[in-house]
């Protein structure tokens, strides 16, 4: 069994030359099509196909080993390259932000949540967990959009919905905007800066807008401290 993969999905066709050790009612299903998950060096185990999913069998590996293994001296297929990391400038936006936080009321000492930040996926996706003392949670999922050369954030919380932002690097400062849902009030416009602070610790500052940006009004205002037990 040398060179086989760690495993293989094969189609088969059993038919009356099989090895069945079990019923003989699935011995007489010469002509049906079994679905066959090989790990090498084990046995065959083949599930029928039958709506009902009733049989079961084995049957010894070594009878089709011949058909899967390749042939001394055959060239092996080349694994698929790993998909390209994502490392570019753009990519590295929100670095600043990655890490484990007690989160504080700015200009405050009353902790109000932990953070989680993390660049996951082959650093593709930044992902936040929102965790707050009071209240029900949420989650982030972060983006670098090279086509359209933003960045995206779709938050989703506690209740239904889920809400999507766009926005990039300005001035130094991460900022995402998207309209609120808030069915019965007005249209509500969010404004999220994020910025690193000299300390160490990030400012995520909020404001809304019932005038489509016109005029801004302060809706939050967290500073994320670095947790002192946090691993390095």
């Amino acid at each position: 069994m040398n060179g086989l993969p760690a495993k293989w999905t094969v189609w088969c066709v059993c038919t009356t030359e099989c090895s069945l050790n079990s019923s003989p009612t699935l011995a007489e299903a010469r002509w049906h099509l079994l679905d066959a998950a090989l790990t090498a060096g084990s046995t065959w185990r083949l599930l029928s196909t039958n709506k009902r999913g009733e049989f079961h069998a084995h049957i010894a590996c070594l009878r089709i080993a011949a058909a899967v293994t390749p042939e001394p001296g055959a060239q092996q297929p080349s694994p698929p390259p790993a998909p390209p990391a994502c490392d570019s400038e753009g990519h590295a936006g929100f670095d600043f932000w990655l890490g484990e936080w007690d989160v504080y009321q700015t200009g405050g000492d009353a902790k109000v949540a932990d953070s989680r930040i993390e660049r996951k996926h082959n650093g593709c996706a930044v992902i936040q967990s929102w965790i707050p003392l009071r209240g029900a949670g949420g989650t982030s999922l972060n983006h670098w959009d090279i086509n359209a050369g933003a960045w995206r954030q779709k938050w989703v919380g506690s209740s239904p919905g889920a809400v999507e932002f766009t926005g990039g690097v300005t001035e130094g400062k991460m900022v995402l905007t998207e309209i609120w849902p808030s069915p019965g009030a007005l249209q509500t416009l969010v404004r999220m800066s994020y910025s690193a602070n000299e300390d160490g610790s990030v400012r995520q500052f909020g404001e809304s807008s019932t005038d489509h940006g016109v005029s801004w009004q302060s809706a939050f205002d967290f500073t994320f401290r670095p947790k002192e037990d946090a691993p390095e």
